[in-house]
């Protein structure tokens, strides 16, 4: 069974089997966590997030150097990691996870938060693929922070 997984941002890309059932996004996570390819690494960590545990950091390592295959521009090897930061205003940086089917079709659009790791609405069968985006999105209004960017330049 070929789960595709795709971390954006660290150039992260690979399939993962998880037998004939499938399983959670967290499943496709830890499969691909386990595997090392072609010189390539993958970790992630977990942070608490309103009682539970959710991906906050991606890593990949790369023995050496790759072309990414979405832009085309050459990277050096070594460690690529991406962090979430939910303290920092007036934006804050989230993990997003989406479940894309065999047709290009995002599932889990509208769906609003789902933990990674539930059962039923978080599950991926074989031919689909996950991708991972780190959000910014505003705490605050624009204004506000435009505003407090001009007082301390003036400052």
């Amino acid at each position: 069974m070929a789960i595709g997984l795709r971390i954006v941002g660290i150039f992260y890309r690979t399939e993962v089997d998880l037998g004939e059932e499938g399983g959670t996004v967290k499943d496709v996570l830890d499969a691909a966590q386990g595997q090392i390819t072609a010189g390539t690494s993958f970790s992630y960590g977990t942070a608490n997030l309103h009682g539970f545990e959710s991906p906050n950091i991606f890593r990949a390592f790369y023995e050496s150097g790759f072309v990414s295959p979405a832009s085309g521009q050459s990277y050096d090897g070594g460690e690529y990691l991406l962090s979430e930061n939910t303290t920092t205003r007036p934006s804050y940086t989230v993990w997003q996870y989406y479940i894309i089917d065999k047709h290009g079709r995002v599932l889990n659009r509208g769906n609003g938060f789902v933990r990674y790791d539930n059962p039923e609405k978080a599950k991926v069968e074989d031919g689909q693929r996950v991708v991972w985006r780190l959000l910014t999105i505003l705490g605050e209004p624009s204004v506000a922070s435009n505003r407090r960017l001009e007082s301390a330049l003036v400052s």
